[in-house]
């Protein structure tokens, strides 16, 4: 099995109580004139705890923290993510990496060398940068067995914590070897967790329904075996993934617990949900970071429903020397003052005059969703995704399509499966190539109900072109690429009449 990327970041500093620990890096070849660092907030994973910091001369920077916990550090740089584990002993470690491959290029050297180097070497699967959970999972397959699944996830967990003993021989500290068991954990946990809720997804479009009650026992046992009530494993962020799949995903939609009929989400009456659950099904001692990173992950993209401050307010009475309540109060007051903002509240990215954005928070939901915008034109739809280059091949041949589409009744529609960390990018190659037309970035649902209609069950070969006609059914389902122009054409013409 090919490696996983993993992550890394990068220094420490101690406040004035402990020595300064600085982690100094060299990367060459960045495009990016800085690099976003996310800070671990009291050894703790916590959404948004971040800045950017310059890159200078000789792709050089350096990162301090003053929290004196250990955890794990994280640095985005050019569409990519890295991490490091941070510990205040007043020591210096420096890396040096090719930003063209990350993980697959650093070399630490210092007194941390060994254990963050043995951090990117976990054999977790190459995703190409992607998500387990998203247009390449390896562990779902509709149908599958469920024990099946479960042992091979597992045989996955037990093995990465095999070798951690194994290497940490080598004179690992104490705290990383207990933050990267726990992160090993929830990290596998939350993949078993996402597949379990695939299946269900999968088995109410089935008429008649059915849903293996083995997936049901498995999924119980997952959470019922997991790290959920150790708030230890908060220092990895896939704590706060299961975290939420376990409160919305099991609970709530697959175990039916809500009060609410039908929840407004304008008003984010889904929140209250989530809080409620979060009181019922969780331990004291994890209630708070729960509510806190919850909260902040919904502020950290944007959602400035007020109900966010109501719960912010709520837990500042069920916690009121709460140290999340400062970080909070500054998410919230940037998602209000980003009405109209787009994800993790930056500014709405704007584009040029003919390229249009569907679904700009994400809500088109389902394949009928995304072609009842266009009733009664023609729709010509183009799956792709910013690393594949075969799609980037063929929107080099768009402009001759562009110019048959124009003043007839038909609609070219790019939907993107990349997931949102790659939004940057997204939006470059739109720009770049000029692609006229309605766009879409997919969400969780979309792209899964893709993957299941057109790829699989697992894997969506891209790209991929579907024609629908006038009623908004699908047609063509090899409809011919953009460069074999004269055969697409002859398809589009047809449904024209």
């Amino acid at each position: 099995m090919k490696k996983q990327l993993l992550l890394l970041g990068f220094c420490l500093v101690a406040s004035l109580n402990f020595a300064q620990e600085r982690l100094i890096g060299h990367v060459k070849n960045a495009k990016a004139e800085y690099v976003v660092v996310e800070r671990p907030f009291e050894g703790k994973y916590l959404p948004g705890m971040a800045e950017n910091l310059p890159i200078g001369a000789g792709g050089k920077f350096e990162i301090e923290l003053k929290d004196g916990s250990s955890g794990f550090l994280l640095i985005r740089m050019d569409g990519q993510k890295l991490r490091v584990f941070v510990q205040p002993d007043g020591q210096t470690d420096e890396f040096v990496a090719d930003a063209k491959d990350l993980s697959g290029t650093v070399k630490f050297t210092g007194p941390h060398a060994a254990q963050n180097q043995f951090l990117q070497t976990l054999p977790r699967l190459d995703l190409n940068g992607r998500k387990l959970s998203e247009v390449n999972n390896p562990f779902f397959k509709a149908g599958d067995n469920p024990k099946d699944t479960w042992n091979l996830v597992n045989d996955y967990l037990e093995s990465e914590k095999k070798l951690l003993k194994k290497t940490a021989k080598d004179g690992f500290s104490a705290s990383f070897v207990d933050a990267v068991e726990h992160d090993i954990d929830a990290y596998y946990r939350s993949i078993f967790s996402s597949v379990a809720y695939r299946q269900w997804q999968a088995a109410l479009k089935q008429v008649p329904y059915r849903f293996d009650s083995g997936w049901s026992n498995y999924w119980k046992k997952a959470v019922a075996d997991s790290c959920l009530d150790d708030i230890s494993a908060a220092v990895s962020e896939w704590y706060l993934v299961f975290l939420e799949q376990y409160i919305r995903e099991y609970q709530l939609d697959f175990m039916k617990d809500s009060e609410f009929a039908d929840a407004d989400l304008a008003r984010g009456e889904q929140f209250l949900e989530y809080d409620r659950l979060i009181w019922k099904y969780l331990k004291p001692k994890v209630q708070e970071y729960a509510s806190a990173g919850i909260l902040s992950d919904a502020a950290l993209k944007g959602k400035g429903e007020p109900i966010l401050v109501e719960l912010k307010e709520k837990l500042e009475t069920d916690f009121p020397d709460s140290k999340y309540l400062a970080h909070l109060e500054t998410l919230l007051a940037n998602a209000s003052n980003s009405a109209g903002a787009g994800q993790g509240g930056e500014p709405m990215h704007v584009f040029v005059p003919g390229i249009n954005v569907i679904g700009v928070d994400q809500e088109i939901n389902s394949i009928r969703e995304m072609i009842a915008t266009f009733k009664g034109k023609v729709v010509y739809v183009d799956i792709w995704a910013t690393w594949c280059a075969p799609c980037m091949f063929e929107m080099s041949h768009h402009e001759p399509l562009d110019k048959f589409a124009k003043g007839k009744d038909i609609v070219l529609l790019y939907v993107s499966v990349d997931d949102e960390e790659r939004r940057a990018k997204w939006q470059k190659v739109i720009e770049d190539k000029n692609l006229t037309g309605y766009h879409i970035l997919t969400n969780y649902a979309l792209r899964d109900e893709l993957i299941q209609q057109f790829g699989d069950g697992q894997n969506l070969a891209l790209p991929t072109y579907l024609i629908f006609d006038k009623k908004g059914k699908l047609v063509e389902r090899e409809a011919k690429q953009p460069s074999h122009n004269t055969l697409l054409f002859n398809q589009l013409s047809q449904y024209l009449k």
